[in-house]
């Protein structure tokens, strides 16, 4: 139970962390173009108009608020801990733990914390940590390299007042509270509430928001992949590129979200499918019924394998659809991130194999695979001991690879299943399985160095078995990044333009 707990924790890290990369990473672009109104001009008696929308709120008509302004925290509320900060807070002595747990309002956490808005449809998000509590958690290693302790970054953002909510591109949501027009996130403290008026510093940021931006390709939404699956779940979105020629043999690809096999949904590889869309390559998205081990029975309910065999449906809704539409789509490419990178892989290099577990049938060749961070190996030698990996001890246990497969492919749930079975269980999800017995494709790798998630040291890892399987494959390496290539832009778009090239070369006539 101990192990199965502190599997938890890591697949938490997995989410969590990525989201905090995104949204609180700083910023090294220097925006400005319109200035913004000043500060005396915005007004401090903001009423309710007759639609009942506080005026703060008002949109304008590209739904975005209609004029600029910024909401200070409110240092009087009491400090609650959010799950992320949870995950440093259980891993120190106790009489730093006593001493988080003296501040007590969030006068004693932060310097300062705002959100400004703006009518272009753009966020700027800013703060600053106090030194005391800054390094209160700087007993654990990776708080410094996770959480700086101050910045300010650009993100866009969409308003739903019907649910009271701000949607922001790295995926967090925002809650609004139209009678006392306040602001509340979950960052630091779970329920940091932006209650006062700020001043508007600076200049709008420049850009355009991602909805906003002029798409030469149109997207099917939550179309049905398989009506035996719930029909929140079995949903895919296909991206058609408008000069698609359908005269000709058509390639797709498909990208798969992280979140570690437990979480997520397919609008986390929806700027991913954008790119490939772009460029003018027919891209799919995906919900999947993600894996889920019942910590009350001890049995795992969906597996991993159960994620493979939902892929397989979109890949079958998806010739369907070509058909029907003309598109003439006769093979495919899989893009992932994280465990959505272990997916990408297994499934690409399972193609035709005789394992029991899950569906291999070939419905579309798959070309080419670019796999982000993905492990390839779920052995202990990939997950832990190795002396390479420096940070290796940080976010890890013994046995947590083997441990994962176990848990995630429900091998767990036979506990009479012999070494040699559950040898083969944890063989099916790792694709340097497959490539050691002959099955696997052209590969694209990229691989943080500052990852404490998962071992960099896979990239070189697969790159040896394709290697000496004579396989093409390209691996990058993103030496200033966590678990993604955001401190690394030059680098990741490589990483992007490389899986562009492998669809320019392995998309063929057929």
């Amino acid at each position: 139970m101990y192990y199965i707990k502190k599997i938890a924790i890591l697949i938490l890290a997995v989410i969590l962390t990525v989201a905090v990369l995104i949204g609180c990473a700083p910023s090294g672009s220097s925006e400005t173009t319109d200035p913004l109104e000043s500060a005396s001009e915005t007004r401090s008696d903001i009423t309710q108009t007759s639609s009942g929308i506080a005026s703060i709120f008002e949109l304008n008509e590209n739904g975005y608020f209609s004029q600029s302004f910024s909401k200070t925290i409110d240092f009087d509320e009491p400090v609650e801990y959010s799950d992320f900060v949870m995950l440093f807070y259980i891993n120190l002595d106790d009489e730093t733990k006593a001493k988080a747990d003296s501040y007590a309002k969030a006068d004693m956490v932060f310097e300062s914390s705002s959100l400004t808005f703006y009518p272009n449809g753009k966020v700027r998000l800013s703060y600053k940590l106090l030194d005391e509590f800054y390094s209160t958690f700087s007993e654990r290693e990776l708080w410094s390299a996770i959480v700086p302790q101050q910045s300010e970054t650009v993100l866009d953002y969409m308003v739903d007042l019907d649910h009271n909510e701000i949607m922001l591109s790295d995926g967090s949501v925002y809650t609004i509270n139209q009678s006392d027009e306040s602001i509340t996130r979950a960052f630091v403290l779970a329920n940091e509430v932006y209650s006062k008026t700020g001043e508007l510093v600076g200049s709008q940021p420049t850009g355009v928001p991602a909805k906003d931006q002029v798409n030469n390709f149109r997207v099917m939404k939550d179309i049905q992949f398989d009506s035996e699956i719930s029909d929140e779940i079995a949903k895919m979105d296909v991206y058609i590129p408008d000069n698609l020629d359908t005269n000709k043999s058509n390639g797709a690809i498909f990208t798969i979200y992280g979140g570690g096999w437990t979480s997520g949904n397919k609008d986390g590889m929806k700027s991913m499918a954008d790119i490939y869309a772009q460029t003018g390559y027919l891209a799919v998205t995906m919900n999947l019924n993600n894996a889920y081990h019942n910590e009350q029975t001890g049995v795992t309910e969906v597996t991993v394998f159960d994620m493979l065999n939902d892929l397989q449906a979109c890949v079958e809704k998806l010739k369907e659809l070509s058909y029907e539409n003309g598109w003439n789509i006769t093979q495919i490419a899989m893009v992932g991130s994280s465990s959505g990178g272990n997916l990408a892989l297994t499934y690409a290099y399972s193609r035709g194999t005789d394992v029991p577990y899950f569906n291999t049938e070939e419905v579309l060749p798959v070309r080419f695979v670019a796999d982000l961070v993905g492990p390839v190996d779920m052995h202990e030698s990939a997950w832990y001991g190795d002396e390479e990996w420096e940070d290796r001890d940080a976010m890890t246990v013994p046995g947590a690879g083997p441990l994962y497969a176990a848990l995630l492919t429900g091998s767990c749930n036979n506990p009479d299943m012999t070494k040699e079975e559950q040898e083969a269980y944890l063989n099916a999800m790792s694709p340097v399985w497959y490539v050691d017995n002959g099955y696997s494709v052209p590969t694209v790798m990229g691989y943080s160095l500052q990852d404490f998630i998962q071992n960099p040291n896979n990239g070189k890892l697969l790159k040896r078995y394709l290697d000496q399987k004579s396989i093409r494959n390209d691996l990058f390496t993103f030496p200033n990044s966590v678990h993604s290539y955001a401190n690394d832009p030059e680098e990741g778009q490589a990483f992007i333009d490389k899986s562009i090239e492998y669809a320019e070369t392995y998309f063929v006539e057929d």
